[in-house]
């Protein structure tokens, strides 16, 4: 699991996830401590409501599949406008 801040990708609080890449507005890599045995896992997630605008979804990065050491991972408003959430959480399940 991991809890991040979406401005910067900083890490509040994880446990196998050594860092968190911040790609751009909306866009994170979470990046594992030690490697998944294959890429067929689920990563749950959710971010923090951003005020006046809503709340953001979140899901998994289209264009970039799963590797065993990390996961891209977005966050949006209307499905398509990225935004930085105040915080992101998300859960990988094997």
């Amino acid at each position: 699991f991991v809890n991040f801040g979406g401005a910067n990708g900083g890490i509040n609080a994880s446990f196998n996830v050594s860092s968190v890449t911040y790609n751009g507005t909306g866009d994170y890599t979470i990046n594992f401590t030690n490697a998944l045995q294959d890429n067929s896992y689920t990563v749950v997630g959710c971010a923090q409501e951003v005020a006046n605008n809503g709340l953001p979804t979140f899901s998994p990065y289209q264009s970039s599949p799963f590797t065993t050491s990390s996961a891209r991972v977005r966050t949006a408003l209307g499905g398509t406008s990225l935004i930085n959430s105040p915080q992101v959480f998300a859960v990988v399940y094997r």
